[in-house]
């Protein structure tokens, strides 16, 4: 049995990866890079529409697993410590791979959007497909389209691989 697994709620706010050794979730890292934008509790919980408490508690959270202080108190702003600056950039690049993994899931699901790929000779693609494909976009206004414009012998070797 694997030592991994995920949960998610709908919004995707509560993926959660966890072993035996962490549980850290999406949630603290969006709060981190907010507060690491902000420099401040107050202003990146308001932002984020959480309780102050509830933001220090769950920063606090993720510097006890990490075992390291993510930020300075510098007067009255929060600045990353070096332990902070290295591990945000873990976490936007997490999240940046979520939020793309999610959008490509999206694209798949949705037939309305996306990229359509067409292989054609030039003849066809220059005197019938305008045609066809101006009432397939307004149908389908979000589609994109790649086209390929090949001599018959080498759109039907493509085809048949």
């Amino acid at each position: 049995m694997s030592n991994y697994y995920y949960s998610y709620t709908c919004n995707y706010k509560l993926l959660l990866f966890c072993t035996k050794e962490t549980v850290m979730n999406l949630q603290q890292l969006e709060y981190l890079k907010m507060i690491a934008e902000t420099e401040n509790y107050t202003v990146a919980s308001k932002r984020l529409s959480v309780s102050q408490p509830a933001l220090s508690k769950s920063i606090a959270n993720l510097e006890d697993e990490l075992q390291v202080p993510l930020f300075i108190k510098d007067g009255r702003k929060m600045k990353l410590s070096k332990y902070g600056k290295i591990f945000l950039s873990y976490a936007e690049a997490a999240l940046t791979e979520i939020s793309n993994g999610i959008e490509e899931i999206q694209k798949l699901i949705q037939p309305e959007t996306g990229t359509l790929t067409i292989g054609t000779t030039t003849n066809i693609g220059i005197h019938f497909l305008p045609a066809i494909l101006s009432s397939f976009m307004m149908e389908h206004p979000n589609s994109n389209f790649q086209f390929h414009y090949q001599p018959n012998e080498t759109l039907f070797h493509n085809l048949l691989q």
